[in-house]
């Protein structure tokens, strides 16, 4: 079991690894109310979206008194990537650059209007050494890794840099929906609510006149992130008709979540499924983790609805790991079926992948990733899978893809034929029992 000592730390240190793991910035980087009961809502939600208009002018500025992360109570109804309210801030190493943090309506994963949190990077008109292209700049949408579900967790709340990956224009972060707002919790692996997120601050830098963004974009994503980042994919086209998504590129994504594949770890695998279960009840009132969790882990609920990585994965840990569940929710309705609609890969991507993954990964272990590809190729998706020997699931793994991630990308906003490795692809494999 994982109790404290020596094992709580080793998990606690890869957990952080990854939390930490973003684009330097060299390289270029309120709880949702639910769904009905035993909604599944997986990519399907995506259909409801619709063209937004973009209405370019001064958003209003938080003056600092107060909260900016204080979300209006009632929100007033906007469209999706309208700006509630923005700030300037101050990151290393951004010389030419406005950086923003921001605060812009998103959709959950019923399409309900919420309030989320971000960051935007763009050319500074004043000392920009060209005008921006006729037809705007190209758009970098960066999806992070694991931060924990409790909005003090926020990226943008550490003032984090957004990486460009090498695309000479605008990049973006979302904090994703239920991060940054005061008082919200994350539902961790909602699918369409993080790619929605991931699509609307696109939208929102279009509403930012002095910008000068373009409809050309690309979604790129760590960890979690890459989660984000196909599920974005996948609801471009119905979602956000008006903007062009170009690519799709991750690192180590998170998929088949309900199963076990050959290499895991029994303690990451059994934080990162507590972290699951709790921030999907987020978006799924059907999905009722007291139903499921033991009076040992529910003692701990507070901590992992509230914490971020370091301290939700302290108290999963002490808690022994055949103390978790009275029953297992990846096996049991109407969890499982909720788990498995918020894995991606199941329905058509809009453009291109480029998949990059590390031979010694544990977090997001290779097998686990070929299944992703397997699945992607049998959907006829353009995907090239890439893999890095002896790189394990961290900063590394970004620091050696930064160049793949580069030339992919400029190839894609070039409008060059993508690359496609499906022929290599195998049947999944088995995977083990949970």
């Amino acid at each position: 079991m994982i109790r404290g000592g020596r094992a709580v730390l080793a998990v606690t240190a890869l957990l952080l690894a990854a939390a930490c793991a973003a684009p330097t910035t060299s390289a270029s980087p309120p709880a949702s109310t639910g769904s009905p009961a035993g909604s599944t809502s997986g990519s399907t939600a995506a259909a409801a979206g619709t063209t937004v208009t973009p209405r370019p002018g001064p958003p209003p500025t938080f003056d600092g008194t107060g909260d900016f992360y204080a979300a209006p109570d009632p929100l007033p109804p906007a469209d999706p990537g309208t700006l509630i309210r923005t700030q300037a801030i101050t990151p290393k190493d951004y010389d030419n650059k406005v950086v923003l943090r921001v605060m812009y309506h998103s959709r959950d994963a019923e399409n309900r209007d919420v309030a989320t949190t971000g960051t935007i990077v763009y050319p500074n008109p004043g000392s920009a050494a060209a005008p921006a292209p006729s037809a705007g700049y190209p758009v970098v949408s960066f999806a992070h890794g694991s931060t924990g579900l409790g909005s003090k967790c926020a990226p943008s709340r550490a003032n984090a840099g957004v990486g460009s990956f090498g695309v000479e224009g605008i990049a973006v972060a979302a904090d994703f929906i239920g991060l940054g707002p005061t008082g919200q919790h994350h539902a961790f692996m909602s699918g369409p609510a993080e790619g929605h997120s991931v699509i609307d601050i696109v939208r929102a830098v279009r509403n930012l006149a002095d910008a000068h963004a373009g409809t050309r974009w690309a979604a790129v994503g760590f960890s979690q992130g890459g989660h984000a980042s196909l599920f974005a994919g996948e609801q471009a086209k119905s979602y956000a008709p008006e903007l062009d998504l170009v690519g799709v590129a991750v690192a180590a994504p998170p998929s088949n979540l309900d199963e076990t594949y050959p290499g895991d770890v029994a303690g990451i695998a059994a934080v990162t499924k507590v972290m699951t279960v709790f921030g999907l009840a987020v978006d799924h009132p059907g999905l009722v983790p007291r139903d499921y969790a033991t009076p040992e882990l529910l003692a701990a609920s507070d901590a992992v609805q509230a914490g971020c990585v370091q301290d939700l994965t302290m108290a999963v840990a002490a808690v022994p790991l055949d103390k978790h569940w009275t029953r297992d929710p990846y096996t049991t309705e109407p969890a499982a079926a909720i788990v498995r609609a918020n894995s991606p890969g199941l329905h058509p991507a809009a453009a291109p992948i480029l998949i990059v993954q590390g031979s010694t990964d544990v977090f997001v272990v290779p097998a686990r990733t070929d299944a992703l590809f397997a699945e992607l190729c049998a959907q006829r998706a353009t995907v090239d899978l890439r893999r890095f020997e002896g790189v394990g699931h961290d900063e590394n793994l970004l620091k050696l893809a930064k160049p793949e991630f580069t030339s992919w990308l400029g190839d894609r906003f070039a409008g060059r034929p993508a690359p496609d490795t499906c022929a290599s692809a195998v049947t999944p494999p088995a995977t083990a029992a949970p």
